[in-house]
């Protein structure tokens, strides 16, 4: 029996179409054949529209997502029911992301969400007027939510500076150099010394960087790193991450006189990795 077709998730299935027309009144799927029948639950696998639900834990997991969730995100059926539902969308859109799960658990459903989301591989997409709604079991308790859209549309790829990017294999300036690479960005490392780090050519400065990038990662102690931020500011990002070590109050206070994005924390955590993954 295929993994999405267990009698388990099929009950689970059926409590989520019952969920959605107990708050719209309407079908999920016009005409899906009935309970317990193989069309309904292969219909749902093999359908265009993409369909995903998780838990209630903590951290909610899927358990299920459908052939075309599966193909959009880039993981097969075992890796998608291991992910936490917050990992598919990027790191600074996850708060975001945790405002319309509460809107949804308020409200019961809503069906004009649009927001961006990522791949395994870093590729992102905008969903549009997605249906997110409540999941009752039995008893009418709260049993996790799910989602469901046919809208969306590839986004271009972001680009990631690493400041202070290091050859050295065993340092996080190197680390950070793969991790965005595994996520799909186009990677600029920032260091005078080297022509290129981990196969990607190296840039003297920011000033030399091709265009603006999307997220600057810095890897320079704070000295250092207070005399580049007005540079930092002239060339422009979307998210400043200040990684362990180089975050000190002069340069957390001058990055904020600055007008800079600043996100005080581990930029690889931030991606959905671990820097032991990652060699060294």
């Amino acid at each position: 029996m295929q993994p999405w077709n267990t009698p388990e998730l099929r009950h689970r299935l059926d409590l989520a179409l019952e969920s959605h027309r107990h708050w719209t009144s309407r079908d999920l799927v016009p005409g899906l054949p009935p309970p317990d029948s193989d069309e309904r639950y292969t219909t749902l696998w093999s359908m265009p529209r993409v369909l995903v639900s998780h838990g209630i834990q903590d951290d909610p997991v899927f358990w299920y997502g459908n052939r075309a969730a599966l193909e959009l995100w880039e993981l097969d059926w075992e890796a998608f029911t291991r992910t936490p539902s917050r990992y598919t969308a990027e790191a600074p859109l996850r708060d975001e992301r945790a405002r319309l799960l509460e809107r949804v658990t308020r409200h019961g459903f809503i069906d004009d969400y649009s927001g961006v989301r990522i791949s395994r591989t870093g590729k992102r997409f905008r969903i549009r007027q997605a249906m997110v709604w409540n999941l009752r079991d039995e008893r009418g308790a709260r049993a996790g939510q799910a989602a469901s859209f046919t809208d969306w549309e590839p986004l271009p790829m972001k680009t990631a500076a690493i400041l202070g990017a290091s050859a050295d294999p065993a340092k996080f300036g190197h680390k950070a150099v793969l991790a965005y690479a595994r996520q799909g960005y186009a990677v600029w490392p920032v260091n005078p010394k080297e022509a290129q780090i981990a196969g990607h050519p190296a840039f003297r400065d920011l000033a030399s960087l091709p265009g603006r990038p999307d997220v600057i990662s810095v890897y320079l102690p704070p000295p250092v790193l207070l005399g580049v931020l007005p540079a930092i500011a002239t060339r422009g990002c979307d998210e400043l991450w200040l990684n362990p070590g180089t975050d000190s109050l002069e340069v957390v206070a001058e990055a904020e006189r600055l007008g800079l994005p600043v996100i005080r924390a581990c930029s690889i955590v931030g991606l959905g990795l671990s820097p032991s993954q990652l060699g060294g």
